[in-house]
């Protein structure tokens, strides 16, 4: 498959069956692994898929010797835990250069796609090479995508670099209910409340540790490291 080819994304493309195929990952020649898939339709909502609805080939490492019950299957790209470095919400499976690696879920109904957002395997710095890097995507046997997506960086510190959104309108109105709808949105507020608390609790216990002025002589560095 060409790559170099340039794809017209389509707006609000409808199908029942997604189709990802995997073709290289960004350096690591064994292993293969995402973290997870959301699917948002027409109306900004994020699509329901249940475990059953999802499939791949290579299913999982458990086909290779001396595994079998290693929990990196590929349900878990489902459930609702994207944002992590966690095994136990991760698929991982065998890669072969030049061969393909497909993924296909079943919506359940006849769906308008708005936005897909790939999160990239992320266990670690090192093992996020394992991620997928040239991908394509088909939704009832047409191609919607094709083309690179970014690698994580192999850790948890800020979510939009773990994963790549591709989006299928531009309409205002849409994305503001993905907006809305977005998971994410609340993350980001209990992360900015978190911070704003730790940093006054921090204040807080400078101010009661710090002496007196006349009997305590501050260095440049810890001057510094009062301000914010």
């Amino acid at each position: 498959m060409d790559f170099n080819k340039s794809v017209v994304i389509p707006t609000l493309p409808q199908g029942k069956k997604l189709e990802i195929n995997i073709l290289e990952t960004w350096g690591d020649m064994n292993y293969l692994g995402l973290t997870g898939i959301e699917i948002f339709d027409e109306l900004g909502m994020p699509i329901e898929i249940h475990e059953n609805q999802i499939l791949a080939f290579p299913p999982d490492v458990n086909v290779l010797p001396g595994y079998g019950s290693d929990p990196r299957t590929i349900e878990k790209l489902v459930d609702g835990q994207y944002f992590t470095n966690d095994d136990l919400h991760v698929w991982l499976t065998p890669f072969t250069s030049g061969e393909d690696h497909q993924i296909s879920i079943n919506l359940g109904k006849f769906c308008r796609v708005s936005m897909i957002r790939i999160w990239n395997y992320n266990k670690s710095r090192i093992h996020s090479y394992r991620g997928a890097k040239l991908i394509h995507i088909l939704l009832d046997g047409k191609t919607i995508f094709r083309g690179q997506i970014k690698k994580a960086p192999g850790n948890t510190k800020n979510p939009e670099d773990c994963c790549e959104i591709i989006l299928f309108t531009e309409e205002d109105a849409i994305l503001e209910m993905i907006d809305q709808n977005d998971w994410l949105n609340e993350l980001d507020v209990a992360a900015e409340e978190f911070d704003n608390t730790q940093r006054i609790t921090e204040f807080q216990g400078q101010l009661e540790e710090r002496p007196m002025t006349a009997t305590k002589k501050f260095s440049t560095t810890e001057i510094e490291e009062l301000q914010f």
